[in-house]
């Protein structure tokens, strides 16, 4: 499963002023607006940003699943968004895996069974070394014979994952992982990816609100109104805090005590700082806020939730 370091240096997916628009009704809404970045093999990306930034719509425009109104997708070195529907699908299949957030499992079949359907789908001959490594890495060798509906949700993501990686595709979108799993299970995910990475090779993109999730990548890419505004966090000037304010809204509000539960886990200088000084703009704002932030509650939301 090793790569060359000729293929290590290319990137693995490539994003050339991606838009994507749409009519709905008179008016023309724009979901993506010029997107263009690299990727490159084993990277983990957090693509940050609110409720109807444009984060699934990129992913679906990533991987062919939606066809981009302008610009240009290559995926593992093909140009994606130039291919018939059928040549797509085939691509997509041999290069993508996905993960999202609820149950992605068939439950009239056992987890094994599930995670077999991997290299089935992606044309892959199954491969008894790669999965027993999956599953050892993800320590799934107990759940194996068990029901979908047998597992907690971390557990079911877990099995996703090893789903993704038997089938060798090389990149995984991760649309909100996250998303419904509470703390402990949203630390051991977010291992396991990382785990992805560092083991297999992996390349991860994955979309979230939740600006600690984000902090936690290689490289985080922040999303508002289909735009990218960020470079990686290692590039970005010391007011990033007050772009994550405006970019993420009350979403980024509702992050910051899970932000202060977790600002010691392991991170590099800079994005804890990026962290910390969110936190202090964010409880510096009026309002009962900040009393609701020091009293570990969440503030009063009169906004509907999806």
């Amino acid at each position: 499963m090793g790569k060359s370091a000729d293929s290590a240096t290319r990137p693995v997916l490539v994003a050339d002023n991606i838009s994507k628009s749409y009519r709905h009704g008179d008016t023309e809404v724009h979901a993506l607006r010029e997107v263009t970045f690299e990727v490159f093999p084993g990277q983990v990306i957090a693509i940050v940003g609110p409720l109807g930034s444009g984060r699934t719509t990129l992913l679906n425009c990533l991987s062919g699943i939606l066809p981009a109104s302008t610009g240009t997708v290559l995926l593992g070195g093909v140009e994606l968004t130039s291919l018939p529907p059928d040549r797509q699908l085939r691509v997509r299949s041999l290069n993508v895996g996905f993960i999202r957030s609820g149950v992605n499992l068939l439950p009239s079949k056992t987890i094994e069974q599930n995670i077999l359907l991997g290299p089935d789908l992606a044309g892959r001959p199954r491969s008894p070394a790669v999965l027993d490594a999956v599953v050892q890495h993800l320590n799934l060798d107990n759940l194996l014979p068990r029901a979908p509906w047998e597992l907690s949700p971390t557990e079911q993501q877990r099995a996703v994952l090893a789903r993704s990686l038997a089938s060798q595709t090389g990149v995984i979108l991760a649309d909100e992982p996250t998303l419904g799993l509470n703390s402990s299970g949203v630390q051991e995910l977010l291992s396991a990816l990382r785990g992805a990475s560092q083991v297999f090779g992996t390349t991860v993109i994955l979309t979230t609100a939740d600006l600690s999730v984000g902090s936690w990548a290689d490289r985080t890419l922040i999303l508002e109104n289909g735009q990218i505004l960020e470079a990686p966090a290692s590039d970005v000037p010391a007011n990033l805090a007050d772009d994550f304010v405006r970019t993420v809204g009350r979403e980024a509000r509702d992050s910051i005590p899970h932000v202060e539960s977790r600002i010691h886990r392991r991170m590099s200088k800079e994005q804890a700082e990026i962290l910390e000084q969110a936190t202090r703009i964010l409880k510096s704002l009026p309002g009962t806020l900040p009393e609701a932030l020091d009293n570990g509650k969440e503030p009063p939301d009169e906004t509907p939730r999806p």
